[in-house]
């Protein structure tokens, strides 16, 4: 099974809109278990006060381009990941990592010379446990933190390498 196959929801249509809607995969919590709560694919979705829970691969940002505002995105490994272009707008990004272990907010994967990225524009980070701000999936992984707050539990090198020459 893939991870995409544990998605709760998932989206591969084009101009899909969201409001005040909670996407939850609630399968398990160990780190060798993938369960997406929402995986999207389609151009042009947007997300308005919407939750995004769970705790491994919470959000698949899989293609296309999408906005997200208001929203609270709650996991602990690589609980944002995909290859998309996106904006994240005044977002909370929750880490419920335990107290053993370090977790990541991020793993992008853009492909070449392909416009995409993860920008965080004006959001938190806050939760529980040490987590990364991201890894990289491939040398091209794109990932910007504007004007966001970050609580103690980010780790202060911010970034893993995955174990890659990236």
């Amino acid at each position: 099974m893939s991870t995409l196959d544990t998605a709760t929801f998932t989206v591969m249509a084009d101009n899909f809109l969201a409001r005040n809607i909670t996407f939850k995969n609630s399968y398990n919590d160990k780190i060798e278990d993938r369960a997406v709560a929402a995986a999207i694919g389609g151009d042009n979705s947007s997300f308005y006060n919407c939750k995004f829970l769970g705790f491994q691969d919470t959000l698949c940002d899989f293609q296309g381009r999408h906005y997200f505002s208001q929203c609270l995105i709650e996991g602990a490994v690589d609980f944002i990941f995909g290859q998309a272009a996106s904006v994240y707008d005044g977002c909370t990004l929750k880490s419920i990592m335990g107290p053993s272990g370090n977790g990541w907010v991020t793993a992008h994967a853009k492909i070449g010379s392909n416009p995409a990225g993860f920008v965080f524009k004006g959001c938190s980070v806050t939760g529980t446990g040490s987590i990364y701000l991201g890894r990289a999936w491939n040398p091209y992984s794109t990932v910007v933190f504007y004007n966001t707050a970050m609580d103690g539990i980010v780790i202060p090198a911010g970034w893993d390498s995955w174990g890659k020459d990236v």
